[in-house]
């Protein structure tokens, strides 16, 4: 079996680096030295502001998770730390237990707002549904159905 000159000096530089890194370590580790990370600091910074009279709440377990998933997430491009804040709260105001109190990020809250400062169309009332019948529950001014003199609980019998 014949070994090219260059490819016995490549395995002999592998060898000699691996022996004297081995050896390194082996050294270390007999004279108790140790290696440690000392206060984590994760690549982003975050702003807070603290109420004047802060209600009492335990955060170490909030940020205990949060430290873990900036540091061994494994995927770091997928760590975007406002939307970790907008889901932090969004999970605070929902662990309020009301189905009517949400928290909408601020495009989200965007939109929403949007949708509901739209124009609208039709008669100009509030409907609703009473005893299987349709009521107005409320006129709104300036439309056809104030004009039309509709009051509320009047029944929308017809349709033209």
């Amino acid at each position: 079996m014949i070994i090219k000159l260059k490819t016995f000096r490549n395995l002999i530089v592998i060898l000699i680096f691996g022996l004297l890194t081995g050896g390194i370590g082996y050294r270390l580790g007999t004279n108790g030295v140790t290696a440690q990370i000392k206060d984590f600091r994760p690549a982003f910074t975050i702003s807070n502001r603290m109420p004047q009279n802060p209600p009492p709440a335990d955060f170490s377990l909030f940020w205990e998770v949060w430290n873990k998933v900036s540091a061994q997430y494994v995927d770091k491009t997928k760590i975007d730390p406002q939307k970790m804040v907008w889901g932090a709260i969004s999970g605070m105001v929902a662990g309020i237990g009301d189905p009517y109190t949400v928290f909408l990020p601020p495009v989200a809250n965007k939109e929403s707002k949007e949708s509901l400062n739209g124009s609208f169309e039709g008669i100009g009332a509030q409907l609703g549904i009473k005893d299987q019948k349709i009521i107005v529950v409320a006129p709104l001014a300036g439309n056809p159905a104030e004009a039309a003199g509709l009051k509320p609980g009047d029944w929308i019998i017809k349709v033209d």
